[in-house]
C-alpha cells in the first residue's frame, strides 16, 4: 500500500499567480505589452495590493512578467515549458528575494579585500609592471638616440 502525502495548503499569492498565469495564457495580456497599474489590477481580480504585489513577485522570479522600476510590468514571451502551478517561496516570495540579497551582500563583503590586502601588490603583476617601464625606458632612450643624431 502506498503512502499518500496530504496536500499542501496553499499561500493566496500561489493562487493568484496562477490566476495572472492564465490570464497571459489565455492571450488577455499577450507578450511585450504592460499589465494594467497595480491598483486596477488588484481591483479587477478582487484582491489586496500587498497579495498582487508578491504575485507578480513570484511570477517575475518564474520569468513570465518583467518589472520595471518606473515603467510598469510587463508580459515575458512564453518559453516551450509546460505551464505549472507556482510552487511555494516561503511565507512570500518577497522573503526569497530579502534572503537573496542579504546572502549577496554578505557574500561581496567577504570577497571584498580589505584596505590592506588591497596594499600588498601581486609579484606577477609587478613584474609585467616592470617590464613595461623598461620598455617606456628603452623607446625614450631611443627617441633621444634618434633626436641627437
Amino acid at each position: 500500500m502506498s503512502q499518500v502525502k496530504p496536500m499542501e495548503p496553499r499561500r493566496l499569492y500561489q493562487h493568484l499567480a496562477d490566476r495572472i498565469r492564465d490570464l497571459i495564457h489565455d492571450g488577455a495580456f499577450p507578450p511585450g505589452t504592460r499589465l494594467p497599474a497595480e491598483r486596477d489590477l488588484a481591483q479587477q481580480l478582487g484582491v489586496s495590493r500587498p497579495s498582487l504585489r508578491e504575485a507578480l513577485i513570484a511570477l517575475e522570479i518564474d520569468g513570465s512578467v518583467e518589472i520595471r522600476s518606473g515603467s510598469g510590468i510587463y508580459v515575458c514571451m512564453p518559453e516551450e515549458r509546460p505551464v505549472r502551478p507556482t510552487r511555494s517561496m516561503g511565507e512570500s516570495p518577497s522573503e526569497l528575494m530579502d534572503a537573496r540579497a542579504a546572502i549577496e551582500g554578505t557574500a561581496r563583503t567577504i570577497s571584498a579585500p580589505t584596505s590592506k590586502q588591497r596594499k600588498m601588490r601581486n609579484p606577477f603583476i609587478e613584474s609585467k609592471r616592470g617590464q613595461h617601464r623598461r620598455k617606456i625606458r628603452r623607446r625614450e632612450t631611443f627617441s633621444i638616440m634618434c633626436a641627437t643624431v
